[in-house]
């Protein structure tokens, strides 16, 4: 069935609208680790110390509050679309009771479902034309206040560690984090300038410039991702122009599929030389084996949610890599080991239906497939081989994705009809 929404809460002509002032400020400032200049010294050592954060969380929580009180309808018809999502964050949520660190569980499961309900709520009142403009102008503000940060405050906006001196980190506490919400937002604009949905110079000075400022932190995986990103757009954009069969198309996604995991960890290995880095794990195995031992005594369960900063203290092996107790540096894991195995399956399957539903989209020739599979696929590719960095962040925005996209096929012209001149967004 195909249901039709009219926004009452469009903006006039030159004005702000409040969703989408709230979108922006999600996605400019969310992240684990907003540095101070009032404490360069400690501000790394704790993310849910550093004292930007509780004041960002309380924002958040505080809308929540307001949306249940003068949009309660909207609030519940997202939330119904997120269902699955909030039992998720409820799952993280009970955790708190065996939880290895109850406080910092209880506080970043509180964090989730406030996210996913203002997230969902955002999909109910705004399209992926509106989402698409301020993510844009977010990537935008985001990349250049972090590059303005690396060259005129080095001391904030650039690591100081010997290991990672002069790498770009900008507003957040560490390069990796930064490189993490560069490339959500920048795989994001991607898929909406593949798909349509954004148009004109600000569109490919806003990707030159993530493309920047993920050079400039250094982060090997985002680079990597970043690469994947653009094959995958360039893939998909003849993949909808070629009128392919189900079959025909299902034979040339397999045939790519090997070709590109023969070649592919060449093809990177070349990209990362372009830029300094290469294509180790970085002792990733070792901390992957012992956080899967560890997880291994309490499969169904886990530690508890995002208590992975207390959990080294039950395997010393934890403490071996830079003589201290690490992240796990794959996303999957951290959540298999906090939470259990059946929540991160069903956390797994919600990722893998939505890039199935993508690939299927393709014979329809929606414009909706480039949502449904790049953004889902870097955020695996990017969540295997890091750690938690921007992940509430990103996951946010996943469910962004599969709350816009319904029943009904985007077309590149039904895209420009969607244009209203008198400003009022209908979304389908």
């Amino acid at each position: 069935m195909r249901n039709t929404l009219v926004s009452n809460a469009a903006p006039r002509k030159g004005k702000i609208s409040w969703n989408s002032f709230l979108l922006f400020v999600i996605l400019f400032f969310w992240g684990y680790s907003i540095p101070t200049p009032f404490d360069s010294e400690t501000r790394a050592a704790s993310d849910v110390g550093d004292p930007l954060f509780r004041p960002l969380l309380l924002f958040i929580l505080g809308t929540v509050f307001l949306l249940i009180v003068f949009r309660l309808s909207l609030l519940l018809q997202g939330a119904k679309k997120a269902a699955l999502w909030l039992l998720l964050g409820a799952w993280a949520l009970l955790s708190t009771g065996w939880s290895v660190s109850p406080g910092d569980t209880w506080i970043a499961a509180i964090n989730m479902l406030a996210v996913i309900l203002v997230t969902s709520y955002l999909a109910t009142v705004l399209d992926y034309q509106k989402t698409s403009d301020v993510v844009c102008v977010a990537l935008i503000g985001l990349c250049v206040v972090s590059i303005l940060m690396g060259l005129f405050q080095p001391q904030y906006g650039t690591m100081t560690s010997s290991k990672f001196a002069g790498l770009l980190r900008g507003i957040y506490s560490h390069k990796n984090i930064l490189a993490a919400n560069v490339l959500v937002l920048l795989t994001w604009t991607l898929a909406a300038a593949g798909s349509g949905y954004l148009k004109g110079r600000l569109v490919p000075f806003a990707i030159s410039l993530g493309f920047f400022t993920i050079a400039w932190a250094g982060s090997s995986t985002a680079i990597a991702a970043t690469a994947i990103a653009v094959s995958l757009v360039v893939a998909i954009k003849f993949a909808l122009k070629a009128r392919l069969s189900f079959s025909a198309m299902i034979l040339i996604i397999s045939f790519l599929v090997t070709v590109g995991a023969i070649t592919l960890p060449a093809a990177l290995e070349v990209i990362l030389s372009l830029f300094g880095k290469d294509a180790t794990f970085s002792g990733r195995d070792v901390i992957w084996v012992s956080y899967l031992d560890l997880g291994a005594q309490r499969p169904g369960i886990g530690y508890g949610f995002n208590a992975i900063s207390k959990i080294g203290v039950f395997d010393s092996r934890l403490f071996t890599v830079d003589g201290r107790a690490a992240s796990a540096h794959n996303a999957f894991i951290q959540m298999y080991v906090s939470i259990g195995a059946p929540a991160t399956i069903f956390f797994i399957l919600i990722i893998l239906s939505t890039i199935l539903r993508g690939i299927g989209k393709i014979k329809e020739r929606c414009c909706d497939v480039y949502f449904l599979i790049v953004f889902p696929t870097i955020f695996s590719v990017y969540s295997f081989m890091e750690g938690s960095g921007g992940f509430y962040f990103s996951t946010g925005l996943i469910l962004l994705i599969i709350c816009h996209t319904g029943s009904a096929c985007r077309t590149r012209d039904s895209i420009d009809k969607r244009r209203d001149p008198r400003g009022t967004n209908v979304k389908t």
